[in-house]
């Protein structure tokens, strides 16, 4: 059996609204290769260093394979007037760092820019560093000259540097102006960005029926992002009603097309039948690609299958370098699952003080059985002095935030009266609050053995208790006795 873990994710995207932590965004992720050996240096060269797909997916610079300087170059010195190459061409000299001398030169052969796409790229170049100095100010004077070109991509990036929830209620508009702009210039990405600006904070009023509808047009183009947004909207009722198979339908689009979050999404839904059923071969496919392509979540949680063996052979050591790898971006939970390694010896050398170590570092982080697993170590004297005081205290704290494992160790420690006065009242009350907070078998079980052991329960616990036992008997009688 799975049990459930609250964590925290973190998103980091190369512009503004990238940031759809709903979906755990990211841009198009996957490397652009050639699709066949007899093309010429030219089509190759647009195919591997062009600015989006064919359908409006943004490929960033880092995405573009190193290969593609060399057909790139035979175009460009085949053809030197030609901007669509010239731009090719000076994307792909930024993967190469010692020919970054190259950018500046190559980009101002083609100035005056009266299409705005040379501005594009230098504005990108400013982003990354590439053969200038790294500066945002710079990016942005460059990409907002795109824009006013006219310049489809530059009109999207730009209001991605302008997108700023704090800004005033006019600024916000003309962002939202920029990307309508684009949308009805035939951007899927900035109608994809629509159903972002509406779904968010950003607006004064958010309107998830609009966010829905921009994220469908953007779909229906194609948008890996926005397949993305539309499978989130389907799965959560955002918007319109809940439908799993079209949840299903659009992740697995997205994610079919190279989109690292929605690769994610489906290991998540996977992993724990969330609207589909439960097949552990498929999360672990889904988040094996979008662990590979960096998404730290799907890191945790292959530790998590190889810890536990779900779907996989039992691998701690394998385990322990995906926790690792989640660890490094600061993923909550990952650090828990370090610290059970540790405090298990599994997959390293048994180590009490290291555990602790771990299991601190992800209360910090808010990791939700953190705190619990540091109480487990004080009670039992592991790496530690012995002290029920303050292990009972770590319990009642996770207890207070929900935590159903705490919950239920306390209510245990109240009924047997171990580091602390025995009390079966409270003991009923800690077990029914973590029946209802996350329908907890052993609580559950814990009030029926109560009740089938004692005919007079009813005077061995308060009325207000007793009635609270009563009110809700079906369901833990339920999780008890399945």
């Amino acid at each position: 059996m799975k049990f459930w873990i609250a964590g925290l994710s973190t998103v980091l995207a190369i512009t503004g609204c990238d940031a759809f932590t709903h979906g755990y965004s990211t841009a198009h992720a996957q490397e652009v290769t050639a699709t066949s050996g007899d093309l010429s240096d030219r089509e190759t060269c647009l195919e591997l260093a062009q600015i989006a797909d064919e359908n409006g997916n943004l490929i960033y610079i880092p995405q573009i394979p190193k290969d593609a300087i060399a057909p790139c170059e035979a175009a460009y010195n085949a053809t030197p007037g030609d901007m669509n190459i010239a731009i090719a061409f000076a994307r792909t000299l930024s993967k190469d760092a010692d020919r970054h001398d190259e950018l500046d030169p190559l980009n101002a052969k083609f100035e005056p820019d009266a299409t705005g796409q040379m501005d594009y790229v230098r504005s990108i170049i400013a982003v990354r560093g590439d053969g200038v100095e790294e500066s945002k100010d710079d990016a942005r004077m460059w990409m907002r000259k795109s824009a006013d070109k006219g310049f489809l991509h530059g009109i999207e990036e730009y209001a991605d540097m302008s997108y700023d929830e704090d800004a005033s209620d006019d600024d916000k508009r003309a962002v939202i102006a920029l990307y309508e702009r684009a949308a009805k210039a035939g951007s899927s990405e900035a109608y994809a960005e629509l159903a972002d600006v509406y779904d968010d904070d950003f607006l004064l009023e958010e309107n998830p029926e609009k966010a829905r509808e921009y994220a469908q047009k953007s779909a229906d183009m194609g948008n890996l992002k926005g397949q993305r947004y539309l499978g989130y909207y389907f799965e959560t009722g955002y918007g319109g009603p809940k439908d799993y198979e079209q949840m299903t339908r659009y992740y697995t689009l997205s994610a079919q097309g190279g989109d690292t979050y929605a690769k994610s999404n489906l290991g998540y839904n996977y992993y724990w039948g969330n609207g589909v059923e439960e097949n552990n071969a498929l999360a672990l496919k889904w988040f094996t690609e979008a662990s590979d392509e960096g998404n730290t979540r799907s890191k945790y949680y292959l530790g998590e299958m190889y810890s536990n063996g779900y779907g996989v052979d039992k691998d701690y050591v394998l385990a322990a370098s995906y926790y690792r790898g989640a660890a490094k971006d600061d993923y909550a939970n990952a650090y828990n699952g370090l610290g059970l390694l540790a405090k298990n010896g599994d997959g390293m050398t048994q180590d009490y003080e290291l555990a602790k170590n771990y299991f601190e570092r992800g209360v910090e982080l808010n990791c939700f059985n953190c705190l619990p697993n540091i109480g487990l170590l004080y009670e039992n004297g592991l790496g530690v002095d012995r002290d029920m005081g303050k292990a009972v205290e770590m319990y009642i704290q996770s207890a207070e935030d929900g935590n159903g494992w705490s919950l239920d160790k306390l209510g245990n420690l109240y009924l047997s009266g171990r580091g602390v006065d025995k009390d079966v009242d409270v003991a009923m009350t800690y077990f029914l609050q973590a029946v209802d907070a996350d329908d907890r078998v052993s609580s559950a079980k814990a009030i029926d053995t109560f009740i089938l052991e004692n005919d007079n329960w009813r005077d061995l616990v308060s009325k207000d208790t007793a009635a609270k036992i009563d009110f809700p008997r079906a369901k833990w009688r339920k999780l008890s006795r399945g």
